[in-house]
């Protein structure tokens, strides 16, 4: 009796243990994508001016590698704590408390950032036309990257209706199909305002998270993650080829297929990678950690800066690397300002403690 005690004692400190985690794999996966924006520029396909030189392939090569994970796994790991709010812990049983949540969190920051950074600095820079603002920031098709929370709000809306079915895996896998299927043709067809299609798009990675908390998937085995580490760069690989072969919708079932094992490789990896260290304890991680969500919300228009100042003035590795720097320190700065009062903290989404 006391042995079977110890167990279930042993597998609920491991199910909350891997929820206490997900704070780690959310700040790395935040840390990714600024990396990434760093990166971005020299793939020749991203922002207002060329680079001056092209031949830092390597960088653009680390930006499509974290393009196929970083965003994915985020969404991924959004679904898994939801799946244990909602399903383990009670909470947001009435919608409209969801609803008052999200709107706080994500549709507040978005109007904020873009009224007092994302939209001024970007019509500077791309001299944006009045239709274009409209389009861009208040239809928010194409907001930069405060695109992501339209998209979270978004999947939110969608997934609450329908968490309840989710428990039968066939219903789940046909949700996530025809979401899919839905984004693909509907963001050909149609403008993406409000980040609709988008939702639509990273519907079944949260679906998928939702799923692995639900199965209470073994997260701590260390040969499985790097067996998922080897695979997914591997399918990555072949990705990047095949992506001169195959084109249209072949190209993009064979994406989303890349998409969704970059987001259980970095959630299974982080989660294996979490429980070896001690992450807790160092107070830098925290700070950022802390953080995470207002530097995303600041730190690409600073790219934009460091770019203008420094392409072709700088080697493009040493660009990149004071891209991630400074973008990282100057966000954390802003962000460390906005939380220490009330109702800039509110704006951007956080509670001050």
């Amino acid at each position: 009796m006391d042995g079977q005690f110890v167990k279930q004692a042993s597998k609920q400190a491991s199910k909350q243990a891997s929820i206490d985690n997900c704070t780690f794999i959310k700040t790395v996966l935040m840390v990714c994508v600024i990396i990434y924006h760093s990166c971005l520029f020299w793939t020749g396909n991203w922002f207002t001016v060329q680079p001056v030189q092209l031949q830092a392939r390597l960088l653009g090569l680390i930006a499509g590698w974290l393009n196929s994970f970083h965003i994915y796994g985020f969404t991924f790991v959004s679904g898994y704590i939801f799946q244990y709010l909602k399903h383990e812990k009670g909470k947001y049983s009435v919608f409209h408390d969801l609803l008052q949540n999200k709107i706080k969190r994500l549709i507040v920051p978005y109007f904020f950032a873009m009224a007092i950074w994302v939209a001024p600095i970007s019509i500077i820079i791309f001299s944006y036309s009045i239709r274009e603002i409209i389009i861009n920031y208040l239809l928010c098709a194409n907001p930069s990257q405060l695109w992501f929370l339209w998209m979270l709000f978004g999947v939110f809306l969608l997934v609450y209706p329908l968490s309840n079915y989710l428990n039968n895996d066939t219903i789940a896998i046909l949700i996530s199909l025809v979401a899919w299927l839905i984004s693909y043709y509907g963001g050909n067809a149609f403008p993406n305002i409000f980040c609709i299609w988008t939702a639509f798009d990273y519907l079944p990675y949260f679906i998928l998270g939702m799923k692995i908390r639900e199965k209470q998937y073994d997260v701590s085995n260390g040969i499985f993650a790097w067996f998922m580490i080897v695979l997914q760069i591997s399918v990555y690989v072949m990705f990047v080829v095949l992506s001169n072969i195959v084109s249209g919708f072949s190209l993009s079932c064979i994406e989303h297929f890349v998409h969704v094992l970059g987001a259980l490789t970095s959630f299974f990896f982080l989660q294996w990678l979490s429980s070896k260290i001690n992450w807790k304890k160092y107070k830098l991680f925290n700070y950022f950690s802390k953080r995470s969500m207002p530097i995303y919300l600041f730190h690409q228009q600073v790219i934009y800066l460091t770019i203008i100042l420094l392409n072709g003035k700088v080697n493009p590795y040493i660009n990149a690397t004071l891209n991630f720097v400074v973008a990282t320190v100057v966000s954390a700065m802003i962000s460390s300002y906005l939380l220490k009062y009330k109702w800039t903290s509110i704006l951007i989404g956080e509670r001050r403690k």
